[in-house]
């Protein structure tokens, strides 16, 4: 999760988070953090070891219907949307698919069941007063 609440390539106001046509992915090519085109993947073949190509994000959508999901945040830049997420989200359920939307794409994610696993390091937990 970046420090804007931001996950998988899904932005704080940005028209993929909200995509309604059923897609399964998106291409990437205008992210508004630097460089525009966020996800990778490392091409298998040995003629092109190590060559990054652009693909795809996952949409909400398809986010929601994992099985598990679980975000690792390291730093003190998360820290206050971390807390913040988790302060507003006793509910991680209902804070999910609240009407109008949680602000941050991190806090809209969950698995099927509602579920969110969360590993967070010293920095990023010091937002509840304390270290993990």
């Amino acid at each position: 999760m970046g420090p804007d609440g931001h996950t998988a390539s899904l932005f704080p106001g940005h028209p993929e988070m909200d995509r309604a046509d059923g897609a399964v992915a998106a291409p990437v090519t205008d992210s508004p953090k630097p460089p525009p085109e966020r996800v990778t993947r490392v091409d298998p073949r040995p003629s092109s070891f190590f060559r990054a190509t652009a693909v795809a994000r996952f949409t909400l959508k398809t986010l929601r219907e994992a099985r598990h999901v679980a975000f690792v945040c390291t730093g003190a830049s998360k820290a206050k949307v971390v807390a913040e997420i988790m302060r507003l989200s006793p509910d991680a359920q209902a804070y999910a698919y609240a009407d109008p939307p949680a602000p941050y794409p991190a806090a809209r994610v969950r698995a099927a069941d509602g579920a969110a696993t969360w590993f967070l390091d010293g920095g990023a937990a010091s937002g509840f007063g304390g270290t993990a």
